[in-house]
């Protein structure tokens, strides 16, 4: 799947080792995304999303949009969700 992560860390000015430590991944599974050799799971896509103040469907080209579209969703829920960890009620 073709993804924009190479364009962002550029834009943002982060290395492959620190893209993959916010994806929760090793660094070559990381490079392996970037060269769109490997499928990125959603878990690190939504956590490079959150990260990146954008979108995942901007991530993997569904959109041209960078903004999120957050409507009724917190980005600490996000985030939590992301980790794997649950959210107090």
């Amino acid at each position: 799947m073709k993804t924009r992560l190479l364009e962002m860390c550029l834009q943002y000015g982060i290395t492959i080792k620190q893209a993959a430590q916010i994806a929760g991944c090793a660094p070559r599974t990381y490079r392996l995304y970037e060269l769109d050799q490997h499928a990125i799971k959603m878990r690190p896509l939504i956590r490079l999303a959150l990260y990146y103040h954008t979108s995942t469907d901007y991530l993997v080209f569904l959109t041209d949009s960078k903004t999120p579209h957050w409507d009724n969703v917190s980005e600490t829920a996000c985030f939590a969700s992301a980790n794997g960890t649950q959210m107090a009620r």
